[in-house]
C-alpha cells in the first residue's frame, strides 16, 4: 500500500513540473480579467474637475452652487460603490472594443524611465489581436465586447447600456512574470488614456498605479 502510494506522489510530482505553461495571450487575459475590477473605479473619479459656476441666468436664490468639497465627496461615494459593485460577480457592466491595440513599450520604457527602471519586457513591442469572449469570462466586471468599428464612437455610449466603454492596448508584462503595464481609453464625453501598471502578489494581478495622460 505504501509502495503504491509512493508511485502516486511520485507520478503527480512530475505532472506537476511538467504542467503546461500558459501563452503570452492566457497571461494578458489573466492581467486584464484581475486588474480591471481595481482600475474601473478608479479612472471615474481620476481628474475631475470641479463643476463650473452657472450662467448668470441660472444664479438666482433658487439655485445653490455645490463647492469643490461637496461636488468630490459625492464622486469618493460613487468610487466606493462602484467597487463594491466590481468585486461581485456580473454586477457591474463595461464594453471594450475587441481589439487590443498595439504597443511599442520602448517609448514608454524612455518616457517614464523612473516608472520603469527595473522593467524588462517579454517584448518590446506587440502587434494589435482581438480578444474573445472567452478570455474575459473570469472578470467579476460583466464584459460586453465591441468590434473596432465602434471605435470612432467611443465617446457616445448611446444606445449601449454599460457604464463605461474602453478601449485597451495589448499587455506588456515583464520577463520575470510579475508586473505588466497597458494603455487604457475611457469614453465619455472627455475621454482619456491611462497607463496603468500592475504587478502579480499572492498569484494574483493587482493595481499597482495609474497615470493619466491627454487623449
Amino acid at each position: 500500500m505504501k509502495k503504491a502510494l509512493s508511485i502516486i506522489t511520485i507520478v503527480l510530482f512530475f505532472f506537476s513540473c511538467f504542467e503546461k505553461e500558459k501563452t503570452y495571450e492566457e497571461l494578458e487575459a489573466e492581467v486584464l480579467c484581475d486588474v480591471l475590477p481595481e482600475v474601473i473605479p478608479e479612472i471615474g473619479s481620476l481628474f475631475i474637475p470641479p463643476p463650473p459656476p452657472p450662467p448668470d441666468s441660472l444664479q438666482n436664490e433658487n439655485y445653490k452652487i455645490s463647492s469643490d468639497e461637496e461636488f468630490f465627496k459625492l464622486v469618493n461615494e460613487e468610487k466606493e460603490k462602484i467597487k463594491k459593485l466590481a468585486k461581485q460577480k456580473n454586477k457591474y457592466r463595461i464594453g471594450i472594443i475587441d481589439t487590443l491595440r498595439g504597443i511599442d513599450f520602448t517609448y514608454y520604457e524612455n518616457e517614464f524611465a523612473k516608472h520603469f527602471n527595473d522593467f524588462k519586457p517579454i517584448f518590446d513591442s506587440l502587434d494589435l489581436r482581438q480578444v474573445n469572449k472567452n478570455e474575459v469570462k473570469n472578470s467579476t466586471l460583466l464584459i460586453n465586447l465591441y468590434g473596432s468599428e465602434f471605435l470612432p464612437h467611443i465617446t457616445s455610449n448611446h444606445n449601449h447600456n454599460e457604464h463605461t466603454i474602453v478601449s485597451i492596448s495589448r499587455v506588456v508584462i515583464n520577463d520575470k512574470k510579475n508586473k505588466a503595464f497597458f494603455n487604457l481609453t475611457k469614453g465619455g464625453c472627455i475621454p482619456y488614456t491611462f497607463k496603468i501598471i500592475s504587478i502579480r502578489k499572492n498569484n494574483k494581478w493587482i493595481l499597482k498605479g495609474i497615470i493619466k495622460d491627454d487623449y
